[in-house]
């Protein structure tokens, strides 16, 4: 990955696409240490991580699929 990675107007710029496996391989690639990139990762409109991003895009598809359709279960019925 060597000279993909340009600094530009006090921010690093990758030249070039780059593929990641995840968020946090891109966040290690950037800073060059182990790193968690669902926190490290922030919008820059209004600050939320790539978490809080992540948890709201599941949240807008439960509620338009209806939750049975996305893996939420009821609580199993005891028979008495």
């Amino acid at each position: 990955m060597s000279g993909k990675l340009v600094p530009t107007n006090g921010f690093f710029e990758f030249k070039e696409d780059v593929g990641f496996t995840s968020p946090s391989a891109a966040a290690q690639a950037v800073m060059g240490t182990s790193r968690n990139g669902r926190i490290d990762w922030v919008l820059e409109s209004n600050g939320d991580t790539y978490a809080r991003w992540q948890e709201r895009q599941i949240a807008r598809a439960q509620e338009s699929l209806g939750a049975s359709q996305v893996g939420e279960f009821a609580p199993p019925r005891v028979s008495s």
